[in-house]
């Protein structure tokens, strides 16, 4: 007959061991990605600056970073202007721009600049836009932003000059949508077969925030330095594992003993 101390450290031992699998599977950490005008798409974006010897450096298009980034990852945004129309589908994201007056997404009036799917019938995402303008957008919902099902913090950023044929100039919200009182979502209309009218946002009213949320990215980052010396707080469905803990080996070494000593009460 089994001793029932031996059955007891046997399942310890497994609890140990898938407590050292999640530890150390790289999926469920977020990742930091870097973008500049100076980047390139093929680079990997795990550098704010270009690396010859590993081959790292900063992407060229907020696209490319979004395509990249994990769940709940963050993307930083050097200044410049960047024309693209952004989708972002089932995915928790930050994204933050070096400053509104400077680091500028253009949708060149192709579409809108911003789409966020924020749900997938199980799940609701979260997006934070930090320090940057969306502007030059124009789409029959949504010219600068349209909001579906997500929930969104605009924070220190300007929503400005996009234009909608239907409703929602500057957003088209059918999520949650939070301000900070350094947002700016102005100069955005309605175009008609007439007059053009202002059509800021559309559908459910931003939420003014009397202080900011947490967690938040790290804005203080350097994203134009060769290195990151702090890391982000994302936000989203998915927790990153914390960068402190018991140590991976530690954690083996647990395995092995206590592996070991349930083998010799099963023998006896």
């Amino acid at each position: 007959m089994n001793n029932p101390k031996s059955i007891y450290n046997a399942l310890i031992c497994l609890f140990v061991f898938s407590a050292f699998v999640f530890a150390v599977n790289p999926s469920f950490a977020a990742d930091n990605i870097f973008v500049s005008t100076q980047g390139n798409d093929s680079w990997n974006g795990q550098s704010a600056i270009y690396d010859s010897t590993t081959g790292d450096g900063p992407k060229a298009t907020i696209t490319s970073a979004i395509n990249t980034v994990n769940n709940n990852g963050t993307i930083y945004i050097a200044s410049g202007t960047y024309k693209e129309n952004l989708n972002v589908y089932i995915k928790s994201v930050n994204l933050v721009g070096e400053d509104p007056e400077t680091t500028i997404i253009d949708g060149q009036q192709k579409s809108g600049v911003l789409y966020f799917a924020g749900w997938d019938t199980i799940h609701y995402y979260t997006m934070i836009i930090s320090g940057l303008t969306l502007t030059n957008g124009k789409k029959d919902k949504g010219g600068g932003i349209y909001n579906d099902n997500g929930t969104i913090y605009l924070l220190n950023s300007k929503i400005t000059g996009n234009i909608a044929t239907k409703e929602g100039g500057g957003i088209f919200n059918i999520g949650t949508i939070y301000v900070d009182s350094s947002t700016e979502i102005s100069g955005n209309i309605k175009q008609g077969s007439m007059d053009n009218e202002p059509d800021d946002v559309f559908g459910s009213p931003v939420i003014e925030l009397a202080t900011a949320p947490e967690p938040l990215p790290n804005n203080n980052t350097d994203i134009n330095g060769p290195a990151v010396t702090n890391q982000p707080t994302t936000t989203g469905n998915n927790i990153p594992l914390p960068a402190t803990g018991v140590p991976l080996a530690v954690l083996a070494l647990a395995v092995v003993l206590i592996g070991v000593g349930s083998l010799k009460g099963f023998k006896r």
